[in-house]
C-alpha cells in the first residue's frame, strides 16, 4: 500500500475480511414529498451499518461517461468487491445532474464521494451555457453537502485528448477551487500531459478523444481504492471554508400534469413524463427561482421545446441520441439551461410540431432530428435554484496536496508493464 503518497500518514491499511457490494441502497429514507417513483440507478442491497462499524469503505461516484463505461474504474472496483460502490453517474452531463441523483440519499452512508466534472463542465463554460461562478456554485453545494455528512470529497480532473497538448483555462480554475476549499484533487490532466511528454503514445492514455484508456482506468481504480482505505487511518487536520450557494429544488414526474412512462436499460431505470404536441408539461411554481436544468431520456425522439412562464417564452434544442443503430436506446442525460428566472404561476413546456431552423438556446451534445423521428420528450426531473446564501463549515479531514495525489497515481501506473518503461529514472519509480 502507498497510503503515505496520499495523506500525511505513515500508517498502512489492511484489506478487510468482510466483502460486500452494491450500487444503490433502496432502503435509504426519502423525504415525504419525494416518496414516489423517480429516476435512479436500478439495484438493491442490504442496509449498511454506520461508518464506525463498517469493515468495507463505501464509495459514492458522481461522474459522467468515463465512470459508466464497461472498463471504468467504478466497474473495476465493484467487481473486486472490497469497496462498496454506489455509482450514480450520468453521461454527457455537467455536475448539475448531482442535484437530482443525490435527492433522498443519506450521504452519511458514504466514506468517500468522487466528483468527476471536468469535461462537461468545461464544455458548458466554452459553449456559454454556464458562467464559471454558476459551475462552481454547484460544486460548492455538493462539496458542502458531502462534508456536512462527514464524507470526504475527491475531485477527479479527467482530461480530453486536446488537454494533453496544453492546459485549458478550466483546469487552472479547478486547481484554484480545490486550493481555496482545501478539497482533494487528482489532476489527471497534468499527470497524463506529463506522461505524453515522456513519450507515452496517446493511444495508451485515451481510448478516444473524450475517454480514458483501459490501462489508465485500471490505475485509477487502484488509486481510488487505496484512497478509500487510507482515508480511514490518515492523520486528520481541520479544514475551514466559507461557502456561498443556492438551494436546489427538484420536481419529478409525480409533480407534473401528464402521461408517465417507465424506462429501463442495463445502466439505469426511471419514471419519465411524456411531453408531445398534444400533451404539454405543466407545473405550478410558487416563488421566484432560477430555472437550472432537467433530466431527460436521451433515447426519446427529442424536439425543439418552447418554455413558457408568465411573460417569458424561449425555445431550446432538446434532441439527443447516442446510438444511430438503436436511437431509442434509453439513457439519462441532464440538460443545463442558461440562467433564467421562473416566477410564481404556471410553468409549461410545449413541443414544437416541426423542427426549427433557429432556437434561442442550444444544449451541450445536441443533435439534429432524424427524418421521421421527432416531436416527443421524456422528462425525468426539473431543477430550480433559489438565491444564494452563505454558510461556514469546519471539518476534520485527511490532508493531501494536488502534487502528492498526482505522484501517488503515477506510482500505481508504473506497476503496469505498458507504462513502466516510460517512468524509469523518474522520482515515482
Amino acid at each position: 500500500m502507498v497510503a503515505s503518497c496520499y495523506f500525511s500518514s505513515d500508517e498502512e491499511t489492511s484489506r478487510p475480511a468482510d466483502l460486500c457490494l452494491c450500487t444503490l441502497d433502496s432502503t435509504i429514507p426519502t423525504p415525504a414529498r419525494l416518496k414516489r417513483e423517480r429516476w435512479a440507478h436500478s439495484a438493491t442491497c442490504r442496509p449498511e451499518p454506520m461508518r464506525s462499524q463498517r469493515t468495507a469503505p463505501r464509495l459514492l461516484v458522481l461522474g459522467t461517461s468515463n465512470c459508466i463505461l464497461q472498463d471504468s474504474f467504478p466497474g473495476i472496483l465493484a467487481r473486486q468487491g472490497d469497496v462498496v460502490v454506489c455509482n450514480k453517474s450520468v453521461g454527457a452531463s455537467a455536475l448539475s445532474f448531482a442535484t437530482v441523483v443525490t435527492e433522498g440519499l443519506d450521504l452519511r452512508d458514504f466514506d468517500v464521494v468522487v466528483l468527476d466534472n471536468y469535461i462537461n463542465d468545461a464544455g458548458m463554460l466554452h459553449a456559454g451555457i454556464r458562467a464559471a461562478d454558476e459551475l462552481f456554485e454547484v460544486l460548492q453545494a455538493i462539496v458542502y453537502r458531502v462534508r456536512e455528512a462527514g464524507a470526504i470529497p475527491l475531485i477527479l480532473g479527467l482530461p480530453t485528448e486536446s488537454q494533453l497538448e496544453q492546459p485549458s483555462p478550466f483546469e487552472s480554475m479547478m486547481r484554484r477551487f480545490a486550493a481555496a476549499f482545501d478539497v482533494c484533487l487528482l489532476d489527471l490532466c497534468a499527470v497524463l500531459r506529463f506522461l505524453k511528454r515522456k513519450g507515452v503514445p496517446v493511444a495508451e492514455l485515451m481510448r478516444d478523444p473524450s475517454h480514458l484508456s483501459p490501462g489508465v482506468q485500471k490505475a485509477l481504480a487502484l488509486f481510488v481504492r487505496e484512497f478509500c482505505f487510507s482515508a480511514r487511518r490518515a492523520r486528520l487536520v481541520t479544514k475551514q471554508a466559507n461557502y456561498n450557494f443556492g438551494q436546489f429544488f427538484v420536481f419529478y414526474p409525480g409533480d407534473f400534469k401528464g402521461e408517465v412512462v417507465r424506462r429501463s436499460s442495463s445502466l439505469c431505470s426511471g419514471v419519465f413524463s411524456i411531453v408531445n404536441e398534444h400533451c404539454p408539461l405543466s407545473l405550478d411554481v410558487q416563488g421566484v427561482f432560477d430555472l437550472w436544468g432537467m433530466l431527460l431520456n436521451s433515447g426519446a425522439p427529442g424536439a425543439h421545446a418552447e418554455i413558457l412562464n408568465c411573460e417569458q417564452r424561449f425555445t431550446k434544442n432538446l434532441v439527443f441520441r447516442w446510438s444511430d443503430e438503436n436511437p431509442q436506446w434509453f439513457t439519462a442525460q441532464f440538460v443545463d439551461f442558461k440562467s433564467r428566472k421562473a416566477h410564481s404561476g404556471s410553468f409549461q413546456i410545449h413541443v414544437k410540431p416541426e423542427p426549427l431552423l433557429v432556437v434561442d438556446e442550444e444544449s451541450l451534445h445536441s443533435r439534429t432530428p432524424l427524418p421521421g423521428r421527432y416531436g416527443s420528450l421524456e422528462v425525468g426531473a426539473i431543477v430550480f435554484k433559489s438565491g444564494r446564501s452563505k454558510a461556514w463549515l469546519e471539518v476534520p479531514e485527511p490532508s493531501a496536496t494536488q502534487d502528492n495525489l498526482g505522484r501517488g497515481f503515477l506510482k500505481l501506473l508504473a506497476r503496469q508493464a505498458s507504462f513502466r518503461g516510460y517512468l524509469v529514472g523518474t522520482s515515482v519509480t
